[in-house]
């Protein structure tokens, strides 16, 4: 694929988000507005690449300092060696640990990035949020989503959990 080639898919792949996603984004600057005027906290996480979007919403130059990044060990892009990190977001249970240890609670607000929204950590976390009264916004690529197999026990995919899904436009693969 040629640069120039790239670049338009980029910039396509931003025009469908911008297109048919921004009722979502919107519903979701709304519901961290509200969080945040009733005193709660919002969250962010997101597995080994997927949690880079967490680092960019937090403390940012000109940026909200009230996100509460959820930064845990072996799920990082900076863990070693990163093929710990697979099988790491695969393990049964470690998110509901990883809710508790946050401290997430009723009225709070969590954004979990997870493109295949099929491992076990993205969907424990969001389950037990959910248990604790959080609202849980996945952002996910549906196209991607919607052709594998869920690996959590329940069978199902993060987006089939989550209060609100923002669809990332993320084609089928990961690799753009």
């Amino acid at each position: 694929m040629e640069t120039v080639d790239y670049l338009e898919r980029v910039i396509g792949i931003l025009r469908n988000v911008q297109s048919q996603e921004l009722p979502k984004l919107e519903r979701a600057a709304n519901w961290i507005f509200e969080t945040v005027r009733q005193g709660r906290c919002v969250y962010f996480y997101g597995c080994t690449h997927a949690g880079i979007l967490t680092q960019e919403a937090f403390y940012r130059t000109g940026g909200l300092a009230i996100i509460n990044p959820i930064f845990v060990p072996g799920t990082l892009v900076s863990d070693s060696p990163i093929t710990l990190t697979s099988a790491v977001e695969r393990l049964d249970g470690y998110g509901c640990v990883i809710a508790e240890q946050s401290g997430i609670g009723p009225k709070d607000l969590l954004f979990i990035h997870s493109v295949s929204g099929r491992n076990n950590v993205p969907i424990d976390l969001a389950v037990t949020a959910k248990e604790r009264g959080a609202q849980v916004v996945c952002i996910t690529g549906m196209d991607y989503t919607t052709r594998v197999r869920s690996r959590h026990c329940s069978g199902k995919h993060l987006y089939e959990i989550c209060d609100l899904v923002i669809d990332n436009h993320c084609p089928y693969g990961d690799a753009l």
